[in-house]
């Protein structure tokens, strides 16, 4: 009956020795995880280049542009012609047609 009970605490002993060495394994895992873990950082570059934006593309996967203006003008790809329709060109006094106002 004793050397039950003593070979029984024995067991728990060793228990919580095993225990308590897989919480520090497991803690320092984890402390050492985070410290060497990269933290993603954000730099925002005001109106890039083409060149500019394909080399940060290069670099990094996840470029993402939020450019509010496009450096190509717009009267390289587009034409604006004004026609003015036939009923301005009958009235005689058609200055308020064309923006005379």
């Amino acid at each position: 009956q004793q050397y039950v009970q003593s070979e029984h605490y024995r067991l728990g002993v060793i228990a919580t020795r095993v225990y308590v060495l897989l919480t520090v394994v497991i803690v320092l895992a984890l402390m050492s995880y985070l410290s060497l873990h990269k933290q993603p950082t954000q730099v925002t570059v005001r109106e890039p280049s083409l060149r500019e934006y394909l080399r940060l593309a290069a670099e990094a996967s996840n470029v993402v542009c939020a450019c509010g203006r496009s450096s190509i003008a717009v009267r390289s790809f587009a034409k604006v012609a004004v026609e003015m329709h036939a009923f301005c060109d009958g009235i005689p006094d058609a200055s308020w047609c064309e923006g005379n106002v």
